[in-house]
């Protein structure tokens, strides 16, 4: 049963977009129903973090208004970001089969390729991310996709779409190794490279 979500923040939770004053003061647009979803979870007792590299004090107010977790990385190296997440699932004595990683950019990918991560990317994710995602939600970030994802956390439904994007080969290739080649990755959903 997943009982963890991981989210980043720019483009999951907001929609991407930085608003800058004539002070140099960034402000961001965030989606309130949003809230509700994480609020939703955390009734069902999920752990829920976001994780990022942006060093902004946004992000920690709007973590602290919504009672979720934040950790903030020292480097834009993707393999931080992993190191962040699987340390967080370990703290948090999860297991990574239950665990829902969201992100929209090419820094997602390490996390949402972790073995037994559930990877979703919102509407407005760049193609590679969407194309890796087991669920692609309707929604954008900042517009929606995280209320949409909690939604379906809650119903459950993310179990069953968990069984219908899967393929065995795929299940056995992400079950059995400890890192995955993106290459190996992409043959076993169907696409083929030179």
């Amino acid at each position: 049963m997943r009982n963890g979500l991981v989210l980043d923040f720019d483009g999951v939770l907001t929609d991407g977009h930085v608003y800058v004053n004539d002070q140099g003061t960034e402000t961001v647009c965030c989606f309130r129903p949003d809230s509700m979803g994480i609020k939703l979870l955390k009734k069902l007792n999920f752990k829920i973090v976001v994780i990022s590299t942006e060093k902004s004090t946004v992000i920690d107010k709007r973590c602290e208004k919504m009672g979720i977790d934040f950790y903030k990385m020292k480097t834009t190296h993707p393999d931080e970001k992993l190191e962040t997440m699987l340390k967080w699932i370990t703290d948090n004595n999860l297991k990574p089969e239950n665990v829902v990683y969201i992100g929209d950019d090419l820094n997602d990918l390490s996390c949402m390729l972790s073995p037994g991560i559930f990877p979703v990317a919102p509407a407005n994710a760049y193609d590679v991310v969407q194309e890796i995602a087991w669920y692609v939600t309707k929604k954008s970030g900042g517009n929606g996709a995280v209320r949409e994802l909690c939604n379906l956390l809650v119903s459950g439904k993310i179990d069953v779409l968990d069984e219908l994007k899967l393929t065995n080969d795929l299940k056995s290739a992400i079950n059995s190794t400890n890192t995955i080649d993106l290459l190996e990755f992409w043959d076993c959903m169907g696409y083929k490279y030179k």
